[in-house]
């Protein structure tokens, strides 16, 4: 593998402490506006939980962040799961995705 010049590098290495500075930023906005209680949980909160699990896993592949990329897709799957099923999401299933969701900042950088 052919490798970049120096300033492609740096250049790619200061992209990605924007990213890992951004979505540490967005990720503690999410978890602050979900409630602890699955029913409390708006349709217009589950979809911009949704849209910003997306956006997460998609950029954290690009970053180099592989297991934040693949634990955010397990989460938007789930989010989605919920906006297709109109069922209640129990309690127990919505604070473990909560706690997950919540580890997520832990494997910025990883």
């Amino acid at each position: 593998m052919v490798e970049p010049p120096a300033e492609a590098q740096a250049q790619l290495l200061m992209l990605r402490q924007r990213f890992l500075e951004r979505s540490e930023s967005e990720l503690e906005q999410l978890v602050a506006l979900l409630p602890d209680q699955a029913g409390l949980v708006t349709r217009s909160l589950l979809l911009e939980a949704h849209a910003g699990l997306h956006k997460l896993a998609g950029s954290g592949g690009i970053f180099g962040c592989a297991e934040l990329s693949v634990r955010a897709r397990a989460l938007e799957l789930r989010a989605q799961s919920w906006l297709e099923a109109p069922a209640l999401v129990s309690d127990a299933e919505w604070r473990t995705w909560l706690e997950e969701l919540r580890a997520l900042p832990r494997l910025l950088g990883a």
